[in-house]
């Protein structure tokens, strides 16, 4: 009796990695990582956009990590990986608090919500500020403009 195998096809880039700039809809400024610090541990902010590599992330969906091109480091939850308010910083590529889900797809003009893997958060600005420098933390899933990013495809 013959075999039949079923496949789903799924587009190209959904497995591919996607480099990206993500402004928060709710104040039209950029994720981006302080003062394109190269160190360890830099925190991750809002910034006037400005197209700079230090606002620039690659999303492996593979891998589930958000890279900053200027640095090659992954945003990293900070200190506790289940506190509701842990800032968001770069750190060297090698652990599980660097794991973020996408929803919908990173496409470009699409406004998405990132989910941080181990703890359910979501990336949030800081107590919505719309100021240039605000942090950035994971917060409970609500969905809130502040929890909202607009996906910028770097071609």
């Amino acid at each position: 009796m013959p075999v039949i195998v079923l496949a789903m096809a799924t587009p190209s880039h959904a497995s591919e990695p996607t480099t990206v700039t993500l402004t928060a809809l709710h104040s039209g400024l950029c994720l981006g990582i302080s003062e394109a610090s190269l160190d360890e541990f830099a925190a991750a902010q809002q910034q006037t956009c400005t197209g700079a590599a230090n606002q620039q992330f690659t999303y492996d969906p593979r891998g589930l990590t958000f890279t900053a091109v200027h640095s090659g480091q992954c945003l990293t939850v900070s200190t506790s990986p289940i506190a509701e308010g842990a800032l968001i910083w770069q750190q060297q590529c090698h652990s599980l608090l660097q794991d973020w889900r996408v929803s919908p797809d990173l496409t470009d003009g699409a406004t998405v919500i990132i989910t941080q893997v181990n703890s359910g958060m979501c990336l949030e600005v800081l107590e919505s500020s719309k100021a240039d420098g605000a942090g950035v933390v994971q917060s409970a899933c609500d969905a809130d403009n502040p929890q909202q990013w607009v996906v910028g495809v770097v071609r």
